[in-house]
């Protein structure tokens, strides 16, 4: 299936299955490497993703979930300049692993 999926501003059509982490499709299909797997069970945070301005763990969210949405892997947030590419990616990071 194909899948159209908005990641750093631009629009991918990927051909995978709906089911399929997101993290394999930005990883292995979209070539960003930067969002990583470690625990696979939603516990380290190296998945994270931004998802309509809210934290999503790619490792274990469905691609198909995620149609429709903006998506921001940490290589999107420096191309954002959000306060500058250094501290971008340092808030991004901090709030992925700040506690509940």
């Amino acid at each position: 299936m194909v899948l159209t999926l908005r990641i750093n501003g631009g629009d991918h059509q990927v051909r995978a299955d709906p089911q399929t982490p997101l993290i394999y499709v930005l990883r292995n299909e979209l070539n960003l490497k930067g969002t990583k797997l470690a625990c696979g069970l939603e516990q380290c945070g190296a998945c994270a993703v931004l998802a309509d301005g809210e934290v999503a763990l790619s490792c274990v969210t469905e691609s198909g979930a995620f149609v429709g949405e903006d998506i921001v892997a940490i290589e999107g947030v420096a191309a954002r300049r959000v306060g500058g590419p250094r501290r971008g990616r340092t808030c991004l990071l901090h709030t992925l692993r700040a506690p509940p």
